[in-house]
């Protein structure tokens, strides 16, 4: 809402945040345990600090701006993209092309240092561990080939991506109305540099946006602002509330929550089952959590796609690693497991793994068995 009142006005800001708020992706990712609203909380914030440095000219702004880009690119190294948004705006900021040169050249070496040093670091542990952080050895799944562009289903579920979950199909359509509308100062046209470094964005990576919606979500802003430009040839009328002007306002406060309902539970979401809950994960994490202390280590076993990787450790609240089938065939692997500091072996898949269902058999006082899934305590005083 700040930064689009400093861009525009306060009628455009209430549009945006709307349209911004009510995004299907905003709503889900915003409570689901991944980054992107630590991405977006951070893109906007740079955005805010930048444009103020433009209008207040104090440089505490401007080093703010970089350091909270600079954590953005920590937090995924994809939104570089976005840099030259951030110099635009610098440089349409001054008339003296020297001091803007100068400023540009500060805000991209600053902006760098954190993010290069992490990615120094993190290649040093790839080449030690084989942990790729999804940039090394591997990385390059994220990135398009001929095969992928000359595919029309690619195209196809970007763009119903942006019309149903990005934006809503009503909010879409408000968008379609705000690019049409002249901007007034030169100093907004990063918005449609923004605009235009998506198709090139999503070509370039164009697997990582295949397989995953939440690559669109640092467009989100951008197509948010300028669908809640759409607004302003209403401020007159808005000035002066009539009846018309309630139905439109009443239409649009109606419209676009409807419209992100039916995005939520459509097809692309809870009918296609993409996104179920699976109640069973919750449960086991309690368990888990209720049976161990806060520093225990625990070792799950099973397959990602009925155990998916990251959630038990979420939801348990505890650290561990990921055990596969060739980790634990016999005793001997789980005298290993129990050597490298493991506390609790769990699992989800019990008749995956036979040497946990002899074991709960052996010794039952060292099993929690609920449902479907097997949780074994393996600790010192066994």
């Amino acid at each position: 809402f700040l930064t689009t009142s400093l861009i525009y006005d306060y009628y455009v800001a209430f549009a945006s945040l709307f349209i911004f708020t009510f995004s299907p992706l905003s709503i889900y990712y915003y409570r689901a345990f991944m980054p992107e609203s630590l991405l977006l909380f951070f893109i906007i914030l740079s955005l805010f600090l930048i444009i103020k440095w433009q209008k207040e000219r104090k440089t505490i702004f401007f080093n703010l701006s970089i350091f909270s880009f600079s954590i953005a690119l920590l937090v995924k190294i994809l939104v570089l993209f976005l840099l030259p948004v951030f110099l635009l705006i610098i440089y349409t900021s001054n008339n003296d092309k020297q001091k803007s040169f100068k400023n540009i050249l500060l805000f991209t070496l600053l902006s760098l240092i954190l993010p290069v040093c992490w990615h120094l670091h993190a290649y040093l542990i790839y080449k030690e561990t084989g942990l790729t952080f999804g940039i090394f050895s591997g990385g390059f799944l994220k990135f398009g080939t001929m095969y992928d562009w000359s595919n029309w289903g690619f195209y196809e579920k970007i763009f119903k991506r942006i019309f149903i979950l990005l934006l809503t199909p009503f909010g879409f359509i408000l968008f379609l109305f705000g690019i049409f509308i002249k901007e007034e100062k030169k100093e907004n046209l990063f918005l449609y540099l923004w605009l235009i470094l998506l198709p090139i964005v999503v070509i370039a990576t164009s697997k990582g946006f295949y397989a995953h919606d939440y690559y669109l979500i640092s467009f989100l802003p951008m197509f948010s602002m300028i669908a809640g430009k759409s607004i302003r040839p209403l401020i007159p009328m808005i000035k002066k509330i009539n009846s018309k002007v309630l139905i439109t306002l009443f239409l649009f406060v109606i419209l676009l929550p409807l419209s992100s309902y039916y995005a939520l539970v459509g097809d692309m979401y809870i009918k296609g089952g993409l996104y179920k809950i699976k109640w069973n994960l919750i449960e086991m994490g309690k368990f888990i959590k209720e049976n161990s202390d806060r520093n225990s280590l625990i070792a799950i076993a099973g397959t990602p796609d009925i155990t998916p990787l990251p959630c038990l450790f979420y939801f348990s609240e505890r650290k561990g690693w990921y055990l596969k089938k060739d980790d634990l065939k016999t005793e001997d692997d789980l005298k290993k497991i129990k050597a490298d500091g493991a506390s609790i072996v769990a699992t989800m898949e019990v008749n995956e793994f036979p040497i946990l269902k002899n074991y709960a058999q052996k010794k039952p006082n060292k099993v929690i068995r609920k449902n479907d899934f097997l949780i074994i305590i393996i600790n010192e005083q066994e």
